[in-house]
């Protein structure tokens, strides 16, 4: 149902009762002429009368339509689709580009059409992307998705590996029926394993890159025939492991020591090794590092060392001026890890790590290393702790057998694995790196960084389609560059030095983002358009849900759209040379 309204410049009636008054006035000029074609003079004077009039007025055309508008996006079920129609006989119907075989509906060309869509919405089918989401009406919103797709749902693709340390690769697949899923490396299989059943299930698969660059592995998901049901690419970037500069405090080379130390020094760590000879003296090793004077524990000193590498009973011959100094270092990012080899901690070694122990029964933990499950001595306690503790590895039953506190910038870990080295003498060499490697690297001081980037788009990219980023800079306005072109950034509004990036990559591959500051590259990866399609379909689904409201429905939704005034100057002009041109004829 239409009607017509006017958003006048000057009052209804003063303009219409002005207008009467002049076409009454130039009509009786008209037939005082007593020229031919009276009729269509007087015809086109009423045209040019009613032109001017709409000019002045305004004439906005009022529809009332259905308020239920129906969206269907690729995918839809053509039976939910029905049932709507059936339920909101008068609903609006429209598409988006690539869906098929809705006949009756209007496709959206341009996405940001979207925005027109007022009333109750209802989205059938996979859903919108991110950036599509920002133009829809969710004031009203209902969403029928469809069911997961078999594929790879999850994937945690923006993480950083060091080179020559075994990694995790974690997903989520949706599988039907019994599947084997393989990580594939640069020309070798890295790790699998067997899921089964209907729903969604998590994965974790494990690889060792062996030196620095961008990679891509190959993620399958195969049945029982040998028929490869998914595969996707899995960007990959591998960093040089940093070696660390380590400090030990030992008051005797034990065994646990010594093999640790090799384990470091194999890794080209820079070593430091301070053992205690008597009071006031020290012997001193230096592995990879130049040799210099190393007493008593000072704030100068520390600020050269990423990690204090000691035990509980050696805290007991620290001064309470180096436990200062050890608890002032770890304020500015420094790291110290404690071997907890006593049962019961003393007065400096509590001064310094915070922690509570709690004896309990078994002298020995058990733990899955390297997918095998061990049995390791460990001190007989469990650990508590005033501040926020931080698990690095845990025994099945749940108790924490290393990991660390937040201390400032810095931080101090625990480790309550004993006699670890058996290991490497049993030649579990990689089970003895995975118990130590993720946690000195958590413990030890983090490189600060003038600008931390991250991307808020979720996993996968895509060419021609937009990926956010944010950074947090710790000094001036980042100078931010995508293949040579400056990228404008927006400040938060209510944060400080935090920005805010969009930008559009035209190829699928490798990309990156310079910032001109610090002459660092932040890499990326974008996608092929029909990769990871059911990770891409199941973060619309939830980015849709997320919105998806119950508000009381509006019956009628009435819509105004103004006449063009193009059409009343053409006539005007038409009419207009008319009435010039008739005298000549």
């Amino acid at each position: 149902m239409s009607a017509i309204l006017v958003n006048p410049l000057f009052p209804v009636f003063w303009v219409l009762l002005g207008s009467i008054l002049v076409f009454c006035l130039l009509a009786w000029l008209e037939v005082k002429r007593n020229q031919k074609f009276l009729t269509a003079r007087l015809s086109a004077l009423l045209i040019v009368i009613f032109s001017v009039v709409c000019l002045v007025i305004n004439p906005i055309l009022s529809t009332k339509k259905s308020s239920d508008i129906i969206l269907l996006t690729p995918g839809y079920s053509k039976k939910t689709f029905d049932s709507l129609l059936r339920l909101h006989s008068k609903s609006q119907v429209y598409s988006v580009e690539g869906v098929t075989g809705a006949k009756t509906s209007v496709e959206i060309q341009n996405y940001r059409d979207l925005s027109y869509l007022k009333g109750n919405l209802y989205i059938l089918g996979e859903g919108l992307p991110h950036y599509m989401l920002e133009y829809v009406d969710t004031s009203s919103l209902q969403y029928f998705p469809i069911q997961h797709s078999e594929g790879f749902t999850g994937i945690n693709s923006t993480k950083i590996y060091p080179a020559n340390q075994r990694a995790e690769v974690e997903g989520i697949a949706a599988v039907r029926g019994n599947q084997i899923v393989t990580l594939n490396g640069p020309g070798t299989a890295e790790d699998s394993i067997r899921i089964n059943g209907e729903k969604l299930q998590p994965f974790s698969l494990t690889f060792t890159p062996k030196a620095a660059g961008l990679y891509l592995y190959t993620l399958t998901a195969s049945d029982s025939s040998g028929k490869i049901r998914s595969i996707e690419q899995v960007p990959v970037q591998v960093k040089e492991q940093k070696p660390l500069s380590i400090l030990f405090l030992s008051d005797y080379p034990s065994a646990e020591i010594r093999f640790l130390k090799n384990f470091l020094e194999n890794r080209g760590n820079k070593l430091t090794l301070r053992y205690k000879i008597s009071k006031d003296k020290y012997r001193t090793e230096f592995i990879n590092t130049p040799q210099k004077a190393i007493g008593m524990l000072n704030e100068n000193l520390l600020q050269h060392y990423d990690l204090i590498l000691t035990d509980a009973f050696s805290l007991t011959s620290l001064t309470a001026a180096e436990i200062n100094s050890l608890q002032e270092g770890m304020k500015d990012g420094l790291g110290v890890l404690t071997l907890i080899n006593t049962p019961a901690l003393t007065r400096q070694a509590n001064d310094l790590l915070f922690l509570k122990l709690n004896k309990v029964k078994a002298d020995s933990a058990q733990v899955v290393v390297d997918k095998q499950r061990l049995k390791v001595p460990a001190t007989p306690v469990s650990i508590s702790s005033e501040k926020n503790l931080f698990s690095i590895q845990q025994e099945l039953s749940g108790r924490m057998v290393s990991g660390y506190t937040q201390r400032s910038l810095g931080k101090s870990g625990f480790q309550l694995l004993t006699h670890t080295f058996s290991l490497a003498l049993a030649g579990e060499k990689e089970a003895y790196a995975e118990i130590w490697s993720p946690l000195i690297e958590s413990v030890a001081r983090k490189e600060i960084r003038r600008y931390d980037v991250s991307f808020t788009t979720p996993f996968p990219y895509y060419p021609n389609e937009p990926i956010e980023f944010k950074i947090i800079a710790g000094a001036e306005k980042p100078s931010v560059k995508m293949d040579s072109l400056e990228i404008p950034l927006v400040e938060d509004p209510f944060i400080k030095n935090i920005w805010f990036g969009k930008i559009w990559a035209g190829q699928s591959g490798w990309n990156s983002l310079n910032i001109d500051q610090d002459s660092s590259q932040h890499n990326f990866f974008v996608s092929q358009p029909e990769g990871w399609r059911s990770l891409r379909v199941f973060n619309q689904q939830k980015s849709i849900k997320k919105l998806t409201s119950q508000r009381e429905r509006v019956v009628e939704h009435v819509t105004l759209q103004p006449v063009s005034r193009i059409i009343f100057f053409l006539l005007l002009l038409l009419s207009a040379g008319f009435l010039w041109l008739t005298p000549k004829l």
